[in-house]
């Protein structure tokens, strides 16, 4: 599967999973690049993460967290030894749900990265050579050190020479472990976002939003969204998933938050294309019974309304039956709506009497993010959140119309899968109520990296094969679902339901602790495991495309799932932070600046405070969190506190070193 045209050159966006190349020194921007070998921390990790306890044990002989030159490694290392140190598991998921109590998850990568490292070591017995060379690598960092503070030294000339000359060597046996790494930039970890895994699709469905992503010079989001919202199309409504403790609608709302021409429209037609096929053949299907039912009606309401006319003249008890017995028959024929599988542009309104026509069953598919705008409403002006919000928990909706019956929907199901301007975001995100109800909560948002200014001019044609089979598989998939009289209900593998459990409350409650990744999105991370399980449903379907109510889902399949749902949890994160979530960015923003323009080697965090105070810092504890996220990232590091006057009194201010990137203080 190809990557699509101008992925690398943006320098936003780029997953820190990517692999790191193998850099042992170069050119930086602040002069030659300390030694260091990042491919082989990365191996150290993965050894550790795959092998034993006494594993862990022996590479902790040979490096320790100080010669890791990657400030997040070193974050890394010290969570999985502390795991193994007390005898627990130390995996990937383990790990993960350490650094997500310490709030550090977020920052290091989170669990995809810490995945892609177990992959990154070709064998676990491999773990301690690599250990070697990252240790090998800090020892010569720390020469270079070492040599930088000698030359001060000599360059001072202070002092008596013979006291210098011992000042000197006392340098060269100055531990390693006072040397800095490479800080990860804020840019980086605010714009880290991973591009959606087309390899957790089904390779029918992924290899061809690949291709449309490469044919259209867009990024894969978009396509890999659209595959997601056909196939909640095409099972929507049909389809429920039971955990064994809950179940879910099996449809979900996605949308992309894209810049002006970049291309949507294009997607956008090539990867519904089927659906529209697929919507033309049912009206073809069912036009000749519209007309006939439509037909046998209004012969069956003529005969009724003859029957009351001579009820009228007559008046007697048997033409007044008869009369009655026309009417029932007339009113209990029911013309069939025309299929209608998509909808782009209507008003709430319409759109809960869409879905009764159909059944409970429709997707929005559309290029452009208005529907947002009018459910705000920007024409009634006030908003309708009803429809939307029922539609996606599959709750029963009552529509009702004048003079006639009110119709009723017992399980509705709506799919979303638009596009709008990253500006339009705070639209949706400003709708009155949309906070509270759940609205923002329930979609699954994606923030695509912008390549525009970065296409070539002859990007790769989509294969016609993989055309044919996308269009066929998805045309396939609707048409099995869609006779279905009831909708039908899918059920988990035991091993599955083992691993949902384990998502649910080892992974993700932990997360949605106040100080955890969710912990300001709370009404998004609750609804989470909701989607992963969705997304699963979908999944399954994709790869059992006639039969597959019939299989339980695998674990396997779940984990696919959970890639894609992590891929939606980064992009949330990002688009609530963006519309002022999570204050941690910013503050740390604001030291950061601080530190850049002051350059002090080291400070304490009450000047730190009397620096920014401001209207976002008004107290000390403000900082607690952008400090933190920048020690994580390798920019500071606090000093040991001095030990505590006997008699009391008030603590001393947190001392923290500054980076010699920043400060100039040498390397």
């Amino acid at each position: 599967m190809s990557d699509h045209a101008g992925a690398d050159h943006r320098g936003q966006h780029k997953p820190m999973l990517a692999a790191v190349p193998d850099v042992d020194q170069g050119d930086g921007p602040h002069g030659p690049l300390p030694p260091h070998d990042i491919a082989a921390e990365q191996a150290v990790l993965g050894a550790m993460l795959l092998g034993t306890v006494e594993d862990v044990a022996s590479i902790g002989e040979v490096t320790n967290a100080a010669d890791f030159y990657r400030a997040t490694h070193q974050v890394i290392f010290e969570a999985i030894r502390h795991l193994a140190h007390r005898g627990e598991p130390h995996d990937a998921i383990a790990v993960n749900a350490e650094l997500v109590k310490r709030g550090q998850s977020a920052n290091t990568g989170g669990a995809l990265y810490l995945h892609t490292l177990a992959e990154s070591v070709p064998t676990v017995a491999n773990g301690g050579y690599y250990a070697r060379i990252v240790a090998d690598k800090a020892a010569l960092r720390g020469l270079v050190s070492a040599g930088t503070r000698i030359a001060q030294i000599g360059y001072s000339g202070e002092g008596d020479v013979h006291e210098l000359v011992k000042a000197a060597k006392r340098e060269l046996d100055t531990p390693e472990s006072t040397s800095w790494g490479e800080p990860v930039s804020l840019d980086e970890v605010e714009g880290q976002l991973p591009e959606f895994p087309l390899d957790a699709f089904p390779a029918w469905a992924g290899q061809y939003a690949a291709a449309v992503s490469d044919a259209t010079q867009t990024p894969p989001d978009l396509a890999g969204c659209l595959a997601l919202a056909a196939l909640s199309t095409a099972a929507s409504g049909r389809v429920w998933a039971d955990t064994g403790h809950w179940k879910e609608p099996v449809c979900v709302y996605t949308v992309a938050a894209m810049e002006p021409a970049s291309r949507k429209s294009a997607v956008f037609a090539l990867m519904n294309e089927p659906i529209f096929a697929a919507e033309q053949r049912l009206v073809e299907h069912m036009k000749p019974r519209i007309i006939e039912a439509g037909l046998t009606k209004r012969i069956a309401e003529a005969k009724a309304e003859e029957a009351a006319s001579e009820a009228e003249k007559q008046r007697d008890p048997q033409s007044i039956v008869e009369a009655t017995e026309a009417a029932e028959s007339a009113a209990e024929i029911t013309v069939p709506h025309q299929p209608k599988l998509v909808a782009d542009d209507i008003t709430p309104e319409n759109l809960a009497r869409r879905l009764a026509e159909q059944g409970g069953r429709l997707a929005l598919l559309a290029p452009e993010g208005g529907f947002f705008g009018t459910l705000a409403g920007r024409y009634s002006g006030m908003p309708n959140l009803d429809t939307f919000l029922k539609a996606h928990a599959g709750e029963p909706i009552r529509v009702d119309r004048q003079g006639r019956e009110p119709d009723f929907v017992a399980k509705s199901a709506l799919t979303i899968g638009i596009a709008l301007q990253p500006e339009a975001l705070s639209e949706v995100f400003g709708t009155p109520g949309g906070r509270g109800r759940g609205l923002l909560a329930r979609i699954l948002y994606a923030l695509p990296a912008d390549n525009v200014g970065y296409r070539t001019r002859k990007p790769a044609p989509i294969p016609p094969e993989v055309e044919q089979l996308y269009q066929h598989r998805v045309q396939t998939l609707l048409y099995s679902l869609w006779h279905l009289e009831e909708p039908v209900t899918l059920t988990f593998a035991p091993q599955a339901q083992e691993r949902l459990s384990q998502i649910l409350y080892e992974e993700v409650e932990p997360q949605l602790r106040p100080d955890g990744r969710f912990g300001k999105i709370r009404d998004w991370g609750g609804k989470y495991v909701g989607a992963i399980v969705r997304i699963a449903a979908l999944l399954h379907l994709a790869e059992h495309l006639t039969d597959g109510w019939g299989k339980a889902i695998t674990a396997d399949t779940l984990e696919r799932a959970r890639v894609i749902g992590e891929y939606y949890a980064a992009h949330a994160l990002a688009v609530f932070d963006a519309m002022g979530a999570d204050e941690s960015h910013v503050g740390a923003r604001k030291v950061l600046d601080w530190l850049t323009r002051a350059k002090p080697a080291r400070f304490a965090v009450r000047e730190a405070f009397h620096a920014l105070r401001g209207k976002q810092i008004t107290k000390t504890a403000d900082l607690h969190e952008p400090l933190a996220l920048l020690a994580d990232l390798g920019w500071i590091r606090q000093e040991p506190p001095p030990p505590r006057k006997s008699k009391g009194g008030r603590p001393p201010s947190p001392i923290y070193q500054v980076h010699p990137q920043i400060s100039g203080s040498g390397a």
